[in-house]
């Protein structure tokens, strides 16, 4: 795990301004596979969440092909989860830091996703003590981040290894921990992690 030093970039009015710019129209069509890898670990009937949602692709990929699940989003960005809201009213948005969601039910959640926030994350561990806490017993948390520095960004505080996300899971005690490789490029850039409750 390295510290690569953006520590003030990852705050709320940054990412406000960031889905209030004109370029946010283009996240709308952002489509990838391990979104659709992610998909296929929620069963029909579950309760899902997606923390760090952001446009909420991954919730509408749930609604759109599970009928039956509660879906859920939460997002540092107040602007992004009221657009969500407006756009999407099938899904439960809430506004929060991951980290800082102890409104969120304890053992409430059959699959939680996290998919490119750990690394904006002051405390990457934050994500994976709140995953714990809010998932069923037997639940899952999947967790996607850039594997080491293959997708580079000035808003990416740490960049991780497979170890680093495996220790991550087990110091949280996550079970049957499984790390998956995604088609094309993404096996490359991408580190898929799934552990169970």
């Amino acid at each position: 795990m390295i510290q690569t030093g953006n520590d003030n970039i990852n705050t709320k009015i940054y990412w406000d301004h960031i889905y209030t710019t004109p370029a946010k129209n283009l996240l709308y069509w952002t489509d990838s596979r391990r979104y659709s890898k992610a998909v296929e670990y929620v069963k029909d009937g579950d309760k899902f969440i997606d923390l760090g949602c952001g446009v909420g692709i991954p919730g509408r990929m749930v609604e759109h092909s599970k009928k039956n699940c509660e879906v859920w989003g939460v997002d540092i960005s107040e602007e992004i989860i009221e657009n969500n809201k407006e756009n999407n009213p099938g899904t439960t948005y809430h506004q929060g830091y991951v980290g800082n969601i102890d409104f969120l039910p304890k053992n409430y959640f059959d699959v939680v996703f996290c998919g490119e926030v750990i690394e904006h994350l002051d405390d990457p561990t934050a994500a994976f003590k709140d995953a714990y806490r809010i998932l069923k017993k037997g639940g899952k948390f999947v967790v996607t981040t850039p594997e080491e520095d293959h997708i580079v960004s000035p808003e990416h505080y740490w960049y991780f290894t497979r170890d680093d996300v495996k220790k991550f899971f087990k110091d949280e005690g996550f079970k049957k921990l499984e790390f998956v490789d995604l088609d094309d490029l993404e096996y490359l850039m991408v580190i898929f992690g799934i552990g169970i409750k």
